[in-house]
């Protein structure tokens, strides 16, 4: 899909495995309860633009610039909460010439004058991501079925699809 609004909101959710693979839990030496998926929203029509899955315990400000990379041409403003905030992160949309709105972590003065800032210029909208989780979750099972960790990645990618395609049919 593309961006309609030019505006976007970046997060992270998780997503609960029924079982893990015993393969992968050989492989691994350890079992994974949860598959963490980083999205891309469109805060105009809450559709996912693009989604990250990932196993291992990944930071939101590696995975963050990652997923804006590819549709970063149809974007204007991205917008994250604290935990997509960092120097590398912001460098990185800077150079896609992204307006990049992420709450500051801390209290000194020039972090609530960035928070101020970043209200003032839309960062409420990251709430719209929260919602495509939520609306997803609900109509449609937060428990991956597949057994095989490629498949659930697959599982989750379809579900994203799915409710994109069940928004664009409302509209219709």
């Amino acid at each position: 899909m593309r961006c309609t609004s030019g505006n976007v909101a970046l997060d992270s959710t998780f997503f609960e495995r029924k079982e893990a693979s015993q393969y992968y839990l050989q492989r691994s030496g350890r079992s994974v309860k949860t598959i963490k998926v980083t999205t891309l929203t469109d805060t105009g029509s809450l559709a996912v633009l693009d989604l990250h899955c990932y196993i291992e315990s990944e930071h939101d400000t590696k995975a963050g610039p990652r997923v804006v990379r590819v549709p970063a041409d149809d974007l204007q403003t991205v917008v994250a909460d604290n935990g997509f905030q960092d120097w590398y992160s912001e460098q990185e949309m800077g150079a896609h010439g992204l307006e990049y709105r992420a709450h500051h972590r801390g209290s000194k003065p020039m972090a609530v004058a960035h928070n101020v800032l970043n209200r003032l210029n839309g960062y409420t909208q990251r709430w719209m991501a929260e919602t495509s989780y939520s609306t997803m979750k609900r109509t449609q099972a937060s428990a991956l079925r597949s057994q095989f960790w490629y498949r659930q990645f697959r599982e989750i990618v379809l579900m994203f699809a799915l409710q994109n395609i069940k928004k664009a049919v409302e509209k219709l």
